[in-house]
């Protein structure tokens, strides 16, 4: 099974899962025309997106919302406003526990927007959020050879946003459960290869995990702070 096909499979058992939403119909997986290496590197962070949401399905309600252009997701930092975005529910309540948006632009501490692929906002999060909406954040790095490490600017850049927006928060306080998923808590930097750093300390500065071999068929291994 490749990851269109597990896309589309995540899609499908979402659109039963919960309050999804009214049509039933399964999301649209990631077109582009753009090169084969920005083709697959965006359908590896909407595959790790959509795995992320089917995992959280199993303990929370999730409902779409703002679906103007329906289920289609932003290929590249995109404004809040402009496209869909998810809201997670205690289940069998209507109490709202957080938003989870993709490639949202955050505006952060220093007036600098940043777009994490994942991440997860306060409940009523504004159409613009800012860095004080922001409760952790999850990005993604595909490597076209899956047994390449991730590379210092990568780790970087990660570190940068969580600077940016301010998500050096307690991680044991966060109303987040990942389910299958639970070995992942906090800001992770998610890729198929390996991680930049095994040094744990090293982690705990940034607070990043770096989530490596995350992909069909791995164990995914973390890193975590």
């Amino acid at each position: 099974m490749n990851r269109l096909d597990k896309i589309k499979e995540y899609s499908k058992i979402l659109a039963k899962a919960s309050r999804w939403h009214n049509s039933k119909e399964a999301i649209l997986h990631a077109e582009t025309n753009q090169s084969v290496k920005k083709h697959d590197e965006y359908i590896y962070e909407f595959y790790c997106a959509l795995r992320i949401i089917n995992s959280l399905s199993k303990h929370y309600d999730i409902k779409i919302t703002n679906n103007k252009i329906k289920n289609k997701f932003p290929k590249a930092p995109a404004n809040k406003t402009n496209f869909p975005f998810f809201m997670v529910y205690e289940k069998g309540t209507k109490n709202l526990l957080f938003q989870i948006c993709l490639g949202t632009n955050i505006i952060g501490v220093a007036k600098e927007t940043s777009a994490p692929d994942i991440s997860f906002q306060t409940p009523l999060a504004p159409l613009n959020p800012k860095y004080s909406d922001i409760i952790m954040i999850f990005d993604a790095k595909y490597k076209h050879k899956n047994n390449s490490n991730i590379a210092d600017t990568e780790f970087a850049k990660v570190a940068y946003m969580v600077r940016n927006l301010q998500c050096e928060k307690n991680k044991t306080t966060l109303p987040i459960n990942l389910y299958d998923l639970e070995d992942i808590k906090g800001n992770s930097l998610i890729t198929n290869g390996y991680p930049f750093k095994t040094n744990v300390n090293h982690h705990i500065l940034f607070y990043i995990n770096e989530v490596a071999k995350f992909d069909i068929g791995e164990t995914h291994i973390v890193i975590a702070y």
